[in-house]
């Protein structure tokens, strides 16, 4: 009897044991778990951080580059009209015309191929913008063709490449307004995640911003 007796207090300490060992292993997978589901949650946000980190900073770039093709869309467009005042009445197209009429087609095709670079996040300006680039390739194709000895083409196709970069120059122009303003728009949020504000509701994402943005100069 004596033996069974310990043997049956052996078995409740086993079992004791083994109890205790399962609720060690059940809170290790539950603190397991816990763990997971925070890396998961920090790897998200750090994620999130990083793609509107990328976002501002390809804005960032478009901002500085629509601003340069913009100024010299304007510059090439004056000097287009200059090379046109020069042309317009005349009997013939002197050469030193046809010299500077072809920097100003050079300086296009530059602009044309500095466009390309362009990322618009939204679809809306980026639709607009790519008419006024097929509208000035075209203008600048048909000016490339032209005979000089066909003066009163000549000249006209000088006023239509004028028009376009200066259309050009108009879109890039309102595209900048829009492109800055999400900027700015990205700053403020940053600065938001940083300092939040109590009381403050939650800000639109900022594909949201850059949307609503796209629709207002879509529908200007």
């Amino acid at each position: 009897f004596d033996e069974i007796e310990k043997k049956n207090e052996e078995l409740g300490k086993d079992d004791k044991q083994g109890e205790q060992k399962e609720t060690s292993l059940k809170k290790n997978e539950k603190d397991i778990k816990e763990e997971m589901k925070e890396d998961s949650e920090s790897l998200r946000e750090q994620l999130s951080k990083m793609s509107d980190m990328m976002m501002m900073e390809t804005t960032q770039k478009n901002v500085e580059l629509i601003r340069r093709l913009e100024m010299r869309a304007l510059k090439n467009s004056k000097n287009q009209e200059e090379v046109y005042t020069a042309s317009v009445g005349a009997s013939q197209i002197e050469k030193g015309v046809q010299i500077a009429q072809k920097e100003v087609n050079q300086s296009a095709k530059s602009i044309l191929d500095s466009l390309s670079s362009l990322t618009i996040s939204d679809p809306m300006l980026a639709e607009v913008l790519m008419e006024h680039q097929l509208k000035l390739d075209e203008n600048l194709k048909e000016m490339e063709k032209m005979n000089v000895e066909d003066t009163r083409g000549y000249v006209s196709n000088q006023r239509y490449l004028q028009f376009g970069l200066n259309e050009l120059a108009a879109i890039l122009y309102d595209i900048l307004k829009a492109e800055s303003e999400s900027l700015k728009n990205m700053k403020e949020g940053n600065k938001e995640c940083k300092n939040p504000k109590p009381g403050k509701g939650k800000k639109p994402s900022l594909s949201q911003q850059q949307k609503e943005l796209g629709e207002k100069m879509g529908k200007g």
